[in-house]
């Protein structure tokens, strides 16, 4: 039999999250610092260091991630505007 234990932790942040990164040279780690209040006014801070090596395939992924999201919406938007086009063709026609 194998057994295994999980900790997973989904934390969501609102617009009004405030975000710091320091890069360090001496530990060649990167910091990334999340903090939020919550509704009852208590201020939840979440550091996060990482390896530098971590740290550039973080950026990397969320690059090509947003980058990719940017291209679908971008193509979903002009997708509306040919059907927004092609009915008021339909209705002058």
């Amino acid at each position: 039999m194998k057994s295994s234990k999980k900790v997973a932790h989904d934390i969501t942040f609102s617009e009004g999250v405030h975000l710091a990164t320091y890069v360090s040279d001496w530990k060649e780690n990167v910091n990334i610092e999340l903090r939020e209040e919550d509704e009852s006014g208590v201020t939840n801070t979440y550091d996060i260091w990482l390896p530098i090596t971590l740290g550039r395939k973080l950026v990397e992924s969320l690059a090509n991630d947003i980058i990719k999201y940017d291209e679908k919406m971008a193509e979903k938007a002009a997708e509306k505007a040919a059907e927004a086009a092609e009915v008021a063709a339909e209705l002058d026609a």
